[in-house]
């Protein structure tokens, strides 16, 4: 759904956001899904917490109508988009750009 102001630009009322990953440990890739709603993020004003907006693939498919992680055989493909990770991957703060860095 996209909000019209009139003659103005219209703005989505959120984006999304899939990674995949190589998994050494296993011959599945892992992924995060995310949906960021476009109200107040509160990017600069605290630690943006992205796991707050971890969902499944699945999710984005229903909203979106698109399909996504379809090169992969259907039973992975099913798992994967069916999955909501319950955290972050793991990473060094020294590894983020600044345009990502919250600001003080």
């Amino acid at each position: 759904m996209l909000l019209n102001l009139s003659n103005e630009v219209s703005i989505p009322d959120a984006l999304y956001k899939i990674v995949v990953k190589e998994n050494k440990k296993s011959p599945n890739p892992d992924v995060l899904a995310f949906i960021y709603p476009q109200v107040g993020a509160g990017y600069f004003s605290k630690h943006y917490d992205h796991k707050r907006y971890l969902t499944s693939v699945d999710e984005i498919e229903l909203l979106t109508g698109l399909n996504f992680l379809s090169t992969l055989p259907d039973d992975i493909e099913n798992r994967l988009e069916k999955l909501r990770a319950e955290e972050i991957w793991p990473y060094k703060k020294e590894n983020i750009i600044d345009a990502c860095r919250t600001k003080k």
